[in-house]
């Protein structure tokens, strides 16, 4: 395409010493050209039920107000808090809502991260030893336009996990970046 020159990848505008210096991010035509693996790496292989103009509120009806605040969570209206957390017991949904709420969102050009809570600290665990491949993905998770975290209070607990959601987090709020939690924990 005329943006990437065909390459699929284009840098990101930053000034030298920013995070984002030098950080190459997936094209729009790359992003189009793989929606559907692309999506389902984000949801899983039934992405497509997922999407909020397919939720059926009929079969959980008091999920409706928190399927109004995961559509505007998703489009971006105006007013609406960069922050959008999703408690309430397994099975009801929290997880299809959350990814119903970003699933549109590559198509548009916009980039998205999805994890379990208990996967996040597996990746960042498996960076231990190499602070190159650390600080990329800590400044992956800090930066990326949109992020989910499902199940948080899910993973096992430790002072090193909570450190780095902690920090995550942190970063995430002080800059008003788009974050979508999903927990059990309700107390």
């Amino acid at each position: 395409c005329s943006r990437c020159a065909g390459m699929g990848w284009l840098r990101l505008e930053a000034e030298l010493g920013s995070p984002d210096f030098g950080r190459l991010v997936p094209c729009q035509c790359t992003i189009l050209r793989n929606k559907d693996r692309f999506l389902a790496s984000i949801a899983g292989p039934d992405w497509k039920r997922s999407r909020l103009d397919r939720w059926q509120l009929r079969r959980n009806p008091t999920m409706a107000k928190v399927h109004d605040a995961a559509r505007a969570f998703g489009t971006q209206e105006d007013g609406c808090p960069p922050w959008l957390v999703i408690l309430g017991k397994p099975g009801i949904g929290k997880t299809l809502l959350a990814l119903g709420a970003v699933i549109a969102l590559p198509e548009a050009g916009q980039q998205v991260a999805c994890y379990t809570a208990p996967q996040l600290l597996d990746r960042l665990r498996a960076t231990i030893g190499d602070n190159d491949a650390y600080d990329a993905l800590m400044g992956h998770l800090q930066h990326v336009p949109y992020l989910v975290i499902d199940d948080l209070g899910m993973e096992r607990e430790t002072a090193w996990g909570l450190e780095r959601i902690e920090l995550v987090l942190v970063h995430r709020e002080q800059r008003r970046l788009r974050t979508l939690i999903t927990s059990n924990l309700t107390e």
